[in-house]
């Protein structure tokens, strides 16, 4: 499977827990951005729903980059005359219900995150 290379500046430890740490702002959390350049960093100590929204953000950002990750690699293998790698299953989801189905259906993850991060619907 191909890596999944996303460029975004946060860190969130703890996430889930009830002191969870984000670290965001301009600095790229490299050698040379803390000690070379001028950077702001923030950290942000015990703010679950912060956490809460920094970590859905992570994996909206995942999924999507992973989605093109994994398409442009099933297009290169699709492409290949070679023959030498044959491309997998992967494919785009094609509707709304493929995509948010389980965000409705009681017990899935999809489901309780979505709960959580809006409340409850009035």
């Amino acid at each position: 499977m191909p890596t999944v290379h996303i460029h975004h500046k946060f860190i969130v430890i703890d996430g889930e827990t009830a002191n969870p740490t984000i670290y965001t702002g301009s600095a790229n959390m490299s050698k040379n951005s803390v000690e070379n350049n001028d950077e702001n960093l923030l950290e942000i100590k015990g703010n679950t729903a912060l956490a809460e929204l920094y970590l859905a953000e992570f994996f909206r950002l995942y999924d999507h980059y992973r989605a093109r990750a994994l398409w442009n690699y099933a297009q290169e293998n699709k492409n290949n005359t070679a023959g030498k790698k044959k491309a997998d299953g992967f494919q785009l989801k094609t509707n709304r219900d493929a995509w948010a189905k389980n965000a409705y259906k009681n017990g899935t993850l999809e489901n309780i995150g979505r709960v959580n991060l809006a409340g409850p619907l009035k």
